[in-house]
Order: C-alpha cells, then sequence, then structure tokens
C-alpha cells in the first residue's frame, strides 16, 4: 500500500465534518464515563454506611479502596492491549459490562470478601474504558477540534461523582446503601445495550486490520476512503511500543502522568482535611469542595477550547497556574476567603492540566498501538493514585505545618512544566513531519 493511500484515509476521516455520526460517538462515550463515574465513587459515598452495618472498621473498608484501584490498573493495561487487538468497540463494551454486572451483586452482598472480590472486578472494567474511548475519540475525530472532541466526553466522569452524591443524598435515608450500586449497575447495563447497537469501530483500526490482513479493497470500503493506512498487526502491542522511535515520548509521557496524577490526588483526595488544618471550619471547607466542582467543570471546558489551538502550550499555562495557586495557597496570614477562592482557583487549574493531559496522549501514537500506549501511560497515573492517598496519609501523620505540606504536596508539578516544554518541542517536530510526509506522498505516483 502506498504511502498515497495513507494519506487519502487520514486525510478523508480528519477532514470530514462535525455531523451527528460524530455527536452520537461523544453522546456514548459521555454516558458510559458518566456512569463510570458514578460506579467509580458509589463505594466512597456508601463507607460510612457499610462501616456502620457491617460493624467493619475504617481500614476494611481502604482495603477495598486499594483493591478497586489495583484492579483500575491492571485492567488499564489488559483492555488497552485488548482494545490494540480486537478494536476500541469491544474494550469498550466489556469495559462497561464488566463494572456493571459487578456493581448490581455488590447491592446484594453480606461480606467484606464479596466486596472485595466484586470491587475488584468492576475496576478491571473501570480501567479498560478509558484508553480505549481516548483511542476511539482520537481517531475519529474532525481536524481542528481533536482535543475538544476528546475530553468534552471525559466530562462525564466529575459529573457522574457528583449524581452519585446525589443519589446516595436521596436513598440512603429511607432505603440503606444498596441502591447507590444498583443504579449504576442498571444504567451501565442499559448503557452497554446502547453501545451494542450504535458505538461504531474505529475505522483507522478497521483500515488498519484490513490491510495487514491483505485485504485493502474491503478496508477501503469500510472507510469510505481510496485506501487504508499501513498496519503491522503481528507486531501490535508492548513490543511495537518500546521500540526505539518511541522511546523518548513514551519516557516524557510516563513521567508525567505519574507526577501530575500524583499530585492530582493527593489533592483531591486529602483537600477537606488540608482546608480545615488550614484554618477553614468544616462547613467552609465543604462550601469550597461544593465551588470546586463547579469551578472544575467550567475549567476543563475553557482547556478543551484551548487546546486544540494551543495543544502543550495550553497544558504548560494550566500547569503554571497550578504551580502558581499551590505557593498562593501556601503563604501565611491568607484570610479566609481569599483562601476559598486560591482553592477555588487552584484545584481547577489541576483538573483542567489532568484532562488537558489525557486529551493529548493519543496524538503521539499510531493507530495500531494507540490504545495500548494510551493504556500504559494512564496505567502509570493509575500507581499515582494507589500510591498517592498513602502518601498523602503518612504526610498528615508527621504534623507538618500546613505551608511546608503543601509545597510537597506541589513539587511534582515542577518535573511536569519541564517535561511539558519537551513534549511540546516533540509534538511541533511531530507535526512538521506529518507535514512532509504528506507533502512528499501527493508528489509520489499512484
Amino acid at each position: 500500500m502506498s504511502s498515497v493511500a495513507a494519506v487519502d484515509i487520514a486525510k478523508s476521516l480528519e477532514t470530514r465534518r462535525f455531523g451527528w455520526w460524530h455527536a452520537k460517538i461523544m453522546f456514548l462515550c459521555f454516558l458510559m464515563l458518566l456512569v463510570e463515574g458514578m460506579d467509580y465513587n458509589a463505594l466512597a459515598v456508601t463507607a460510612p454506611s457499610l462501616i456502620r452495618d457491617w460493624q467493619v472498621s475504617k481500614r476494611d473498608i481502604g482495603i477495598a479502596f486499594a483493591i478497586s484501584n489495583l484492579a483500575v490498573l491492571i485492567g488499564t493495561l489488559v483492555f488497552s492491549a485488548i482494545g490494540d487487538r480486537y478494536g476500541r468497540r469491544a474494550g469498550i463494551i466489556w469495559g462497561v459490562l464488566l463494572y456493571s454486572v459487578p456493581s448490581l451483586m455488590i447491592a446484594f452482598a453480606d461480606s467484606l470478601w464479596q466486596l472485595y472480590a466484586l470491587r475488584f472486578v468492576a475496576g478491571l472494567g473501570m480501567g479498560g474504558v478509558m484508553p480505549n474511548a481516548i483511542a476511539l475519540l482520537t481517531e475519529v475525530a474532525p481536524n481542528g477540534m481533536k482535543s475538544r472532541f476528546v475530553m468534552l466526553p471525559f466530562i462525564g466522569i466529575g459529573l457522574g461523582a457528583a449524581a452519585i452524591g446525589g443519589v446516595a443524598a436521596m436513598f440512603i435515608p429511607a432505603f440503606g446503601w444498596p441502591p447507590v450500586f444498583l443504579i449504576p449497575g442498571i444504567s451501565g447495563l442499559i448503557v452497554c445495550v446502547a453501545l451494542m447497537i450504535w458505538l461504531p469501530e474505529s475505522a483507522r483500526f478497521l483500515s488498519a486490520q484490513r490491510t495487514a490482513s491483505g485485504e485493502p479493497e474491503k478496508a477501503s470500503a469500510a472507510t469510505g476512503a481510496s485506501g487504508a493506512e499501513p498496519a503491522t498487526s503481528a507486531r501490535k502491542g508492548i513490543g511495537l511500543l518500546l521500540r526505539r522511535e518511541h522511546a523518548g515520548v513514551n519516557a516524557l509521557l510516563w513521567l508525567c502522568f505519574l507526577f501530575e496524577s500524583l499530585t492530582f490526588i493527593i489533592l483531591v483526595s486529602w483537600l477537606p482535611v488540608i482546608l480545615e488544618m488550614a484554618g477553614l471550619s468544616p462547613t467552609e471547607a465543604s462550601l469550597t469542595f461544593a465551588y470546586v466542582g463547579l469551578a472544575n467543570l467550567i475549567s476543563q471546558l475553557l482547556i478543551a477550547l484551548l487546546l486544540d489551538r494551543f495543544h502543550f502550550g495550553a497544558l504548560l499555562a494550566a500547569t503554571l497556574i497550578t504551580i502558581v495557586c499551590f505557593v498562593g495557597f501556601s503563604m501565611l496570614g491568607l484570610g479566609k476567603g481569599n483562601l476559598m477562592l486560591v482553592t477555588v482557583l487552584l484545584v481547577a487549574a489541576s483538573g483542567a492540566t489532568h484532562s488537558a493531559l489525557n486529551g493529548l496522549v493519543g496524538n503521539f501514537y499510531p493507530t495500531s498501538i494507540r490504545a495500548t500506549a494510551v493504556g500504559i501511560a494512564t496505567g502509570f497515573g493509575r500507581v499515582a493514585f494507589i500510591v498517592g492517598p498513602l502518601l498523602a496519609a503518612y504526610l498528615l501523620a508527621l504534623s507538618l505545618p500546613v505551608q511546608q505540606m503543601t509545597l510537597l504536596i506541589m513539587s511534582p508539578y515542577v518535573p511536569v512544566a519541564l517535561i511539558c516544554l519537551l513534549l511540546a518541542r516533540l509534538y511541533i517536530g511531530k507535526v512538521a513531519e506529518a507535514r512532509r510526509l504528506e507533502a512528499d506522498a501527493k508528489s509520489e505516483p499512484v
């Protein structure tokens, strides 16, 4: 297959104007991520009720959190490989099914061991959805709005977390904790059926698969383009990802996800405690947390609009704003009103940085390894999600001054900013190389 054919298929997909087909994919991805956000946070909002009803300790429920996060990490790695081998659609549907059924079953659980086992299975599914969703959205996005196309559906995760809090407030007083797991479980099964009916496979993935199988004409017909991009299906996965040409970007992205997620998860997990240590009352801390949710939604919408124009420049700006807000938070003598304002800006900027990283990671890799690459990169973030809360608990146990502890929590963002600069240079070079290859392909005889 000539390079002209590869350019043709890419151009036919990228120049396709945004329409109902794109909107359908975005909406379906939004729904499955909304339910995942509900399912992931269901354990957190039911933890006090479980402790009372089952007469267990906080440590026992803490083990359930750890098991769930470990399973999410494993699911991220396993399902990203499934997505590259069998398709993004398969990885997504099986992931949604795998986190929905255990959620339903937890509603009828009556022991810690049942909870541990079912949360482990659910975690596998939750970990598997994200890398395949990023890969699919990256591959079907129209040119000029790739980052927005990837990031906007991911707002569903935050909205899902807010929604399950409302579900808990509504149902737990009257019916106990089981409905909090039943509702996302049933919703997930409904979404799973919708995905099976309406979610298409990535045309780029189908093209790569069929070209690798020696069926270029079928690939062209499936995508509606005049050619298919070449694929190396026999060498998919980790082996191809670890080739020398990907080594630099791999190292930078993995470190970036690790450091950024470490600060992000500590901030999100322990924010109310840190705010009370800084002098806010429990009511003021809760009110600040509510403002943070709204500000985080606005910041993610804003960064989604900026990414398609400024790419890693927008990510770097969000990172630097986060650092400035951390420094402001650590200042002595900050009044309560200013402290609440700085906190809202801090978490909004941190949330924008976290979302922007997810929105950009898929742009560095070819179709044949994209889901695996995204899965491993986000897997480093999942490692931070496991380690971060434990590290924060250790820091809190040291009884450090809040200013000193805040700066320690911020410190991983310094290398994140430096890595963003290097990634920006690599991305600019990648775009220039792609344009050169396109120009060469146009001059090549068909």
